[in-house]
């Protein structure tokens, strides 16, 4: 199964230099749970913005740049996702799809899940999500949380 994870302040901001704008620790929580033994996909500047290697998961880092290494047995250096959704695509095991901007909006179509936490606030950035159309996807939950709003959707099929 292949699931998006993201969250954004009520303008769509998800970053600023590389990172989040914000420091929420009961979403950072959120996100340390939902994704916790299970498998990332983020891209090379997301990877190296959040600083260091998460715990109890999988990371499969895209980049382009071939030579690129990181020396850690629970990352995964790729350069194509084809072989990776394949994968997951029709797996018990969950393949998070989890920034940024651009693996976001390039690839989201392919989850058969988004959650998608809106931060009741607004923050400076630089980067923004811009092209995420939920027509695609009904909304099946909605859970409020003190600073931010978590909303499940799945894949629908007319």
């Amino acid at each position: 199964m292949i699931k998006l994870i993201v969250a954004h302040d009520k303008n769509m901001l998800i970053g600023n230099g590389n990172v989040m704008p914000w420091h929420i620790k009961e979403e950072l929580q959120f996100f340390r749970k939902e994704t916790l033994n299970q498998n990332l996909l983020m891209g090379r500047t997301t990877f190296e913005g959040i600083g260091k290697v998460l715990t109890n998961r999988t990371t499969y880092v895209l980049t382009s740049n071939k030579s690129y290494q990181v020396a850690d047995e629970n990352v995964v250096v790729i350069n194509d996702v084809k072989e990776l959704f394949d994968k997951f695509k029709n797996s018990e095991d969950i393949l998070f799809i989890a920034g940024g901007k651009k693996i976001y909006e390039q690839f989201y179509l392919y989850a058969d899940e988004l959650i998608i936490s809106t931060i009741e606030d607004e923050f400076v950035g630089d980067t923004y999500l811009t092209n995420i159309d939920l027509t695609k996807y009904k909304q099946y939950n909605e859970q409020n949380c003190n600073k931010f709003t978590i909303r499940r959707y799945s894949k629908y099929f007319v």
